[in-house]
């Protein structure tokens, strides 16, 4: 099942996932498999190193806020 159709059938507000291995460019087509409508997502690749990444996917109605200072970079 996919996370869209999931996320669409349980009704969720957020959904957050780790290891995405989503690039900083050119997996825009994974991210819109990701997205419902009505729904915006928010990924936060690895720098440095292949894998890793978080990514928030949320309703469009609310709002996120990214804490800098709590970014860090893969070494």
């Amino acid at each position: 099942m996919s996370y869209k159709k999931q996320i669409l059938e349980k009704e969720l507000d957020i959904l957050c996932l780790t290891e995405t291995w989503i690039s900083e460019a050119g997996d825009e087509n994974i991210i819109a498999d990701l997205t419902p409508p009505g729904f915006s997502t928010t990924s936060f690749p690895r720098t440095g190193r292949r894998g890793g990444g978080v990514a928030l996917v949320y309703r469009s109605n609310l709002t996120s806020v990214v804490a800098k200072e709590y970014l860090t970079t893969s070494p």
